[in-house]
């Protein structure tokens, strides 16, 4: 069995900067490899919370298509709103 589950996460407004800070980033055996939102400002400001959190730095991307061909990544949230494309 994996030391640590991989994952992907895409979006970062509220609902899922507020996941990820609060239950995603503090379960041991759960390291976030890459992040993706449309708005590099977003990206920014999780990469610095996770920093600050202890978090290696995962890849970062505004195109969701990078982040779902990454082969090491075993489970991806999805945290964008009802209407996102």
């Amino acid at each position: 069995m994996k030391e640590k589950i991989k994952v992907g996460y895409i979006g970062l407004g509220r609902r899922g900067t507020s996941v990820l800070k609060a239950c995603v980033s503090e379960m041991s055996d759960v390291e976030i490899v890459a992040v993706c939102d449309l708005e590099e400002c977003k990206i920014e400001r999780i990469k610095k919370t996770l920093a600050e959190k202890g978090c290696p730095e995962p890849f970062a991307t505004t195109d969701y298509h990078e982040l779902l061909k990454m082969e090491e990544i075993d489970a991806v949230f999805i945290m964008t709103s009802w209407n996102s494309r």
